[in-house]
């Protein structure tokens, strides 16, 4: 007998671990060398025991082939193999052992494991790596006499860094043949920031997840090396800034840009980071083929690795857009396009677009190509006639390629949904009228999901299978959603019964049907309507309400669509959890009805309304109402604070009437320490706290409870705060309204919200949404893009947008980063803008200031004759006539009230004089207030 370690035997072993195989081969002969098979000669079979001190073990049944051979395998139970040696006898059927004795030794294995680390996917082993880098690890596992790790099983990477453990895998990694394990783990999937994952790092593996590690451990380093950008994909031509900083690395650096073939496309040696800082900027040649390249930050003395991002370098851009989402077989697809350059999102002419379309033949059961070629302008169509005999229980395939030299190609790759016809048929409602009109709404799809458009469809119209050909129609078309709505008159005399409507849709032949029932009735059934005063929620299928609120419900009773009136009502309300405990029950004639719930009650209503009309006729309505107990609700009026700012919360108690009340409220930091507690005998009102100027956190939680006069907590509620931090971008334009083919400025501005640093450089993405995108690399947080309207941009909304991947998620406003202007082909030139400012509405601003001039000057002129009015007579101002309109006349009277003469070319006034009022004197100069003049006498 041999034992063996392997399942082809071919390792000869003695040693076992515990829970392994042992595989064996058995051969015997007799004393004369002939080979005893089967059942030793008629005895039956041999059986091999395994026999321990005084333990025995049954392990098998011996039959032996025509040659004396058998060969088999046993499991090594620790519930029934103790660690030590073992000797295996073999036995005949009548107890005899025969003379054969194999000794194997059950131990306990301990294994260790050499890991290595590597980066560029196993290529080159290296101790250090770049914040949020990508480790790449091997590991050989062997126990204590050098057998490998069984494999399948899996083991656990335990990383342990600054006093934690992180086990970046959560359900292991199978260990392959050999005992050999290799993956690799991103240090930024860790919960380290970046600052924090600078140190170092001890590497083990361990059989389960949180157990003890294997001996044999690997430690790496993070260096502080940030590499930016991090943009994916450059054009050729375009120019890249390479920037290199660091917290504590100062030796010297190589820096390295290769293509997928390890060729060097650029390099900078012995490049200084003295200053913890390296930066460069290198312009992409255009002569660059499209693929995958990398830059590489290495140690310039021992070479090590200090890091390394991957882009990709793709000239063109291209984008396809189906006409639908489905098709049937036969049917034209039209495939819309786009091909821009990705340096700056201008349209590119003189590209060669290829397409092939991929689609499994129903009639050769194999799948087929149809190739294309054709000379592409930067947008544009082309057109796809899915073959007839397309199956459509494969979906069909369609890559397209946008290229012009060998080096430049953009690929797109979109499945085809390819599928039948369904149809739907909508009758409107279950029951009509003789003289009603009947609304058919038809719905064709493909696929189940996609419209069909412009499908055939018949209707059919028949009653008790008798079609009624002035109902049907044939020839109508589904529209680009797929309905068609088809209306007709029931006659006056219709008969009662069952109406059937079946449709048949057929397009590019395929074709379904499908049918719907309606039925003709003499008379209308009575239904009924609840409406309730929900001031939680509007919808009357599902009304909400607090303990001890009022509920008022309206019923409206219906004949088709027509009111019933003077119905009698009756209601019920009960437990929704126990039919048999009533709440309250009524009767009215009103139209609505209301009732209390319980202060004490929680949970679930049920409402039974019950209507009668004057005939006896009956109808009845379920509702139920969800009853939710008091709630404390909690509303800060900021949900983010900056240092220094006073945070007030609103609090109110719904649901409760009751007057004695305490409301208990805590703030916390985001540490767990108490800011502010303290109570409160209202059921509505504010408290506040303030953010302290320095050490602020970087959240509060706020947590209220309500208890009654007994203490007993009615409700609690939390809400938390957040500090504001990171950067805003936000961006104005220069105008509301453009024309197509018009330039619109947009003036972006970053700034930080907590005094944090903008980036040195970032990327910004801006557009309007239907256009191009563009890209803009700089280091200004404030300046000017500029986007050009589409030349077949529809009239409408535009969104403008403005975005960048260099600030940190979340960190920059999203609304602020969007704004709309109108699109018009014929703008009203009233409104246009100048600055911030409409034309109409500077039209109307210089009316307003006009009219306030005009007031100004009638007021300084009233003002002025009511001065006049209040003057003696004798200081009163009065024009001296000219001297040669009075050749002929007497000398004017100068005394107050006297007429005046006319004026020269105006005849006497034949209406009646009105005479001036008089003129009460002064009594004295007291009454005049000053003395009068000397001139005029007295």
């Amino acid at each position: 007998m041999e034992l063996f370690e392997d399942a082809d035997r071919t390792i000869i072993a003695d040693k076992f671990p515990l829970e392994s195989w042992v595989y064996y081969s058995v051969h015997m002969e007799d004393e004369n060398g002939g080979p005893l098979y089967y059942d030793l000669e008629g005895e039956g079979p041999a059986y091999s025991y395994a026999l321990h001190n005084s333990d025995e073990e049954y392990l098998d049944s011996l039959y032996m082939d025509y040659y004396g051979d058998e060969q088999n395998s046993y499991y090594l139970y620790d519930s029934d193999f103790v660690l030590g040696d073992w000797d295996v006898q073999i036995r005949y059927p009548s107890g005899t052992d025969i003379p054969d004795t194999t000794t194997f030794t059950v131990y306990e294995p301990i294994y260790s494991a050499d890991i290595k680390t590597f980066v560029d996917g196993y290529m080159t082993e290296t101790s250090t790596y770049p914040i949020n880098g990508r480790v790449y690890w091997t590991a050989h596992i062997e126990d204590q006499y050098g057998k490998n790790f069984p494999q399948g099983d899996p083991v656990y990477l335990q990383i342990e860094h600054d006093g934690s453990t992180w086990t970046p895998y959560y359900w292991g990694v199978d260990v392959e043949s050999g005992g050999n394990v290799s993956d690799s783990f991103w240090l930024s999937d860790s919960s380290w920031n970046d600052e924090d994952q600078i140190g170092l790092y001890i590497a083990t593996l361990s059989d389960s997840r949180y157990g003890d590690p294997f001996p044999g451990s690997t430690d790496f380093e993070v260096i502080g090396i940030k590499i930016s950008p991090e943009k994916s994909r450059y054009a050729q031509t375009e120019e890249i800034t390479i920037t290199i900083t660091t917290e504590i690395y100062q030796d010297d650096i190589n820096v390295t840009i290769y293509n997928d073939e390890w060729q060097v496309i650029k390099s900078w040696k012995e490049q200084s980071m003295e200053n913890k800082i390296w930066t460069n900027t290198y312009t992409l040649p255009d002569s660059l083929p499209d693929g995958s390249y990398s830059l590489h930050v290495n140690e310039s003395e021992t070479g090590r690795p200090l890091g390394k991002i991957s882009f990709n370098i793709q000239k063109y851009n291209l984008k396809i857009w189906p006409d639908a989402g489905a098709y049937l077989p036969g049917e034209k697809m039209t495939v819309f396009y786009t091909v821009t350059s990705n340096k700056d999102g201008q349209g590119v002419s003189g590209t060669t677009i290829e397409w092939k379309f991929r689609y499994y033949d129903t009639d050769d059961d194999e799948y087929k190509v149809i190739p294309q070629e054709l000379s592409a302008s930067a947008h544009g169509t082309f057109d796809i006639s899915i073959p007839e005999i397309a199956s459509k229980s494969y979906n069909g395939e369609l890559y397209v390629w946008a290229n012009d030299t060998s080096d430049h190609s953009a690929y797109v790759y979109l499945y085809v949904n390819i599928g039948g016809i369904s149809a739907s048929v909508y009758a409107g409602y279950n029951e009509y009228m003789a003289g009603d009109f009947v609304v058919v709404t038809i719905t064709g799809r493909v696929e189940s999901s996609y419209p069909l458009r412009d499908g055939n469809v018949g209707l059919i119209v028949s009653r008790e299978g008798i079609e009624i050909p002035s109902y049907s129609v044939t020839n109508l078309i589904t529209d680009s959603q797929g309905k068609v709505t088809y209306i007709f008159l029931l006659a006056s005399t219709a008969e009662t019964g069952l109406y059937s409507i079946e449709v048949n849709i057929t397009k590019e032949n395929e074709w379904d049907t499908d049918e719907d029932t309606f039925e003709v009735v003499d008379h209308r059934e009575m239904s009924l309507e609840l409406s309730f005063d929900n001031k939680y929620c509007s919808d009357d299928d599902n009304p909400q309400y607090y303990s001890g609120d009022t509920v008022k419900v309206t019923y409206t009773a219906l004949r088709g669509e027509n009111i019933v009136e003077n119905v009698n009502c009756e209601y019920r309300v009960y437990d929704g959890d126990y039919t048999t405990n009533y709440i309250t029950a009524g009767t009215t004639s009103s139209g609505e009805f209301s009732f209390n719930i319980p202060n004490d009650f929680e949970g679930r209503l049920r409402l039974l309304v019950e209507v009668t009309d004057s005939e006896s006729n009956k109808a009845s309505r379920w509702a139920t109402i969800d009853v939710d107990g008091p709630h404390l609700l909690l509303r800060p009026k900021m949900v983010e604070y900056l240092p220094g700012d006073t945070v007030k919360v609103e609090y109110s108690l719904i649901g409760y009437d009751g007057t004695s009340v305490i409301v208990y409220y805590e703030v916390k930091d985001n540490h767990g320490n108490i800011i502010k507690r303290n109570s409160l005998t209202t059921t509505k009102g504010e408290f506040q706290f303030t953010v302290p100027e320095a050490n602020v956190p970087d959240y509060y939680s706020i947590t209220g409870y309500i208890t009654d006069s007994g203490g007993v907590i009615l409700d609690q509620s939390s809400v938390t705060v957040t500090r504001l931090q990171g950067f805003i971008l936000t961006f104005t334009l220069d105008k509301n309204t453009y024309k197509p083919g018009e330039t619109a400025t947009l003036h972006y501005k970053i700034h930080s919200v907590d005094g944090s640093d903008i980036p040195r450089d970032f990327t910004l993405r801006y557009g309007i949404s239907g256009g191009p995108e563009r890209t803009a690399q700089t280091s200004k947080s404030e300046g000017d893009l500029k986007v050009e309207i589409p030349d077949d941009a529809a009239d409408g909304t535009g969104y403008f947008y403005v975005r960048s991947n260099d600030l940190p998620y979340g960190q920059y406003s999203v609304a602020a980063s969007q704004q709309e202007a109108n699109i018009r082909a014929n703008p009203n030139p009233l409104a246009e803008t100048v600055g911030d400012m409409s034309f109409l509405e500077l039209i109307l601003l210089v009316l307003v200031i006009i009219a306030l001039l005009i007031a100004f000057i009638a007021m300084r002129r009233g003002k002025k004759a009511l001065e006049e009015s209040k003057l003696p007579p004798w200081k009163k101002e009065r024009p001296l006539p000219e001297p040669e309109k009075f050749k002929d006349t007497e000398e004017p009277s100068l005394e107050e009230g006297a007429p005046g003469p006319m004026e020269e070319g105006v005849g006497p006034s034949t209406e009646e004089e009105v005479p001036p009022p008089p003129v009460e004197e002064p009594t004295s100069p007291e009454e005049l207030g000053s003395e009068p003049p000397k001139d005029i006498p007295p």
